[in-house]
């Protein structure tokens, strides 16, 4: 897609230089006016945009092409300009950035002119991100992929595997680089910013709406920033500030397309912006994100993971991949560090599962051969038995020691070896004093411990939880009281619906073999962000699932505990009983108080 038609869609635009173009190479007249500057003579047009113009220049001193980008904003850059607060002189000096050495990042410098007019420096590239996608499109059927991998075919982009993984590493680096270095969000993510160096490598260019999206929050408003088909949901919203984790967003939809061809909303964007412009597709947007009660704030939704995993299941993307896509639409990764980690992951995943793979598939054709051996010799009942017998023993298994997904490092991973922090709201008080252990559940704990060792996080909670329903047991007089504050029977049904197989039958036996397999999914859907999850959310959807823990944050309109555990319906009766209120506090405080979780544990 063409710098003109990305923003005749984008209905907005920033300053960016454009692939060399002969048809936008128009000479314009008195260009020693625009600058007044002996070192540079200005050449011709590169690119323009609603902010600034970009040429081509020849540094005399230096005696080399260069281009340079001049402040130059056309009626909607002066709205947005105006609307974000912004003045000629500091938003390029702003742009020019620090003098530091990136490896992935455009090298810029700032300047002035004999009559103090700003701009800025930057050597000229040719061509760019959105020229290799679109000749690798275009020729996709005569293209042939690099064996290097051990993957032999293009995806629907063009792009083979080796090439994918080639650039995103220099793109999650440029990222990283400039949350790091500049201390920015760079929200406008794209092929055109993307200039590609005479190495082949990949550099983060435009750094003009970067410039405009530095994440330290001021009263500037900053909503509305980017290219519509990788912005953030979030930056839809008017007045949202942009964050680091908005270009982990924008770089799932990047790595989407280089695997298919087009971005994950692209066709429902296009289609909104047929039927009614950027408010259409601000409208479809809605959809993605939810207001969190009345502070201001605002997070992703489900929908958007179920959505993003629909489209998935329908290309051919590797399950390595495809994982860390719907994690980069979600914002899991709070900023460009913790990208190039998942990314990495993602690769190291794939690689594995192809030498795994390369290795069955030899396997398989040594055993027709022996197989076909076999039959002649009149053998081939004995080589079929053995010939299979082996291979389920060489198969490829599951290796959850080396995964690193949050249920795997809270239920599999050994607890100090996990990293995994459960975030609290405030020190908790012992509000119940201390409570007799009750004799009836001995026997469960010794089964727990004997059984899981107490080796994982998740075990280690367990046993919190079991000795809290030994303590309440002698809180509740009546039986039935007793049973449904201590071990509900919807357990039952909702580890059922969660892991479509035979679950016990009897809630209060089985009591930590529900909570195990409950408390890892609690775990995983209340992460805040990586290898980081909320304690008391996650203990309370374990104890009474999502839906009914939902309810009573949105009464509350607070996602506070101490809010949302005693929040009333319209009718003023508590949504969550006041029993079970009692054994959650006390829950909670048990476990932010055991000496080894505590370890784990730190405040918001």
């Amino acid at each position: 897609m063409s710098l003109l038609e990305t923003e005749q869609i984008q209905g907005e635009c920033s300053a960016i230089p454009s692939p060399t173009n002969p048809s936008n190479k128009n000479k314009p007249s008195n260009l020693e006016l625009l600058i007044d500057s002996e070192r540079y003579e200005l050449k011709e047009l590169l690119g323009r945009g609603c902010w600034g113009v970009v040429y081509a220049a020849y540094d005399k001193i230096l005696e080399e092409e260069v281009a340079i980008k001049i402040l130059s904003p056309n009626q909607i850059g002066l709205e947005q300009m105006n609307y974000r607060k912004l003045d000629e002189f500091n938003a390029m000096r702003k742009e020019g950035g620090k003098l530091t050495a990136c490896a992935n990042i455009v090298p810029r410098r700032f300047e002035l002119d004999k009559k103090g007019k700003p701009f800025i420096v930057m050597p000229k590239y040719n061509k760019f991100f959105s020229n290799i996608l679109k000749d690798a499109f275009d020729s996709r059927s005569s293209r042939k992929a690099s064996k290097a991998l051990g993957e032999k075919k293009l995806f629907g982009s063009g792009l083979s595997i080796d090439e994918i993984i080639k650039y995103s590493r220099d793109i999650v680096n440029g990222i990283a680089e400039i949350h790091k270095v500049y201390k920015k969000a760079y929200c406008d993510l794209k092929p055109d910013n993307l200039a590609l160096d005479n190495d082949g490598k990949l550099l983060i260019s435009d750094m003009g709406t970067s410039t405009y999206a530095s994440f330290a929050i001021t009263s500037a408003p900053r909503d509305n920033m980017g290219f519509l088909y990788t912005r953030s949901p979030r930056l839809f919203i008017e007045g949202e500030h942009p964050k680091k984790s908005s270009d982990s967003y924008a770089f799932g939809c990047l790595l989407y397309k280089m695997f298919t061809g087009e971005y994950p909303f692209e066709k429902e964007i296009n289609e909104a912006m047929k039927k009614g412009g950027l408010k259409e597709v601000k409208k479809f947007m809605n959809n993605f994100y939810e207001r969190i009660g009345s502070f201001g704030l605002f997070k992703h939704n489900s929908t958007i993971a179920e959505t993003i995993d629909k489209k998935l299941k329908k290309t051919g993307i590797p399950e390595p991949f495809k994982r860390f896509i719907t994690n980069c639409v979600q914002e899991y990764c709070s900023d460009g560090e913790n990208l190039k980690k998942e990314f990495e992951e993602a690769v190291s995943q794939y690689l594995e599962a192809r030498v795994k793979k390369r290795a069955v598939d030899e396997f398989k054709a040594k055993l027709k051969k022996k197989l076909i051996s076999g039959i002649v010799t009149g053998t081939v009942i004995a080589g079929l038995g053995i010939g299979f017998l082996w291979l389920g023993y060489i198969s490829p298994k599951p290796d959850y020691a080396n995964k690193t997904d949050i249920i795997t490092l809270s239920k599999i991973r050994e607890f100090d070896k996990s990293g995994i922090i459960l975030e609290i709201d405030h020190v908790y008080n012992n509000d119940l004093g201390n409570l007799k252990l009750n004799d009836d559940y001995d026997n469960l704990l010794t089964y727990h411990q004997n059984k899981y060792k107490n080796k994982t996080l998740v075990d280690k909670i367990v046993t919190e939880w079991i000795k809290t329903a030994s303590e309440m047991e002698s809180e509740f007089i009546d039986n039935e009281t007793r049973r449904s504050v201590i071990s509900p029977v919807d357990y039952h049904q909702r580890h059922s619906i969660l892991f479509r197989g035979e679950s016990p039958s009897m809630p209060t036996v089985f009591l930590n073999e529900y909570i195990r397999d409950l408390l890892g999914y609690a775990i995983s859907i209340n992460q805040v962000s990586k290898n980081v999850a909320d304690l008391e959310d996650t203990l309370t959807t374990t104890y009474l699932g999502t839906n009914l823990v939902y309810k009573a944050q949105k009464a509350a309109n607070s996602f506070e505990f101490d809010k949302y555990i005693c929040a009333k319906d319209e009718q003023g009766k508590y949504i969550i009983p006041e029993a079970r209120q009692k054994f959650l506090k006390r829950l909670v405080y048990n476990v932010s108080v055991n000496p080894e979780l505590s370890q784990s544990i730190r405040l918001k």
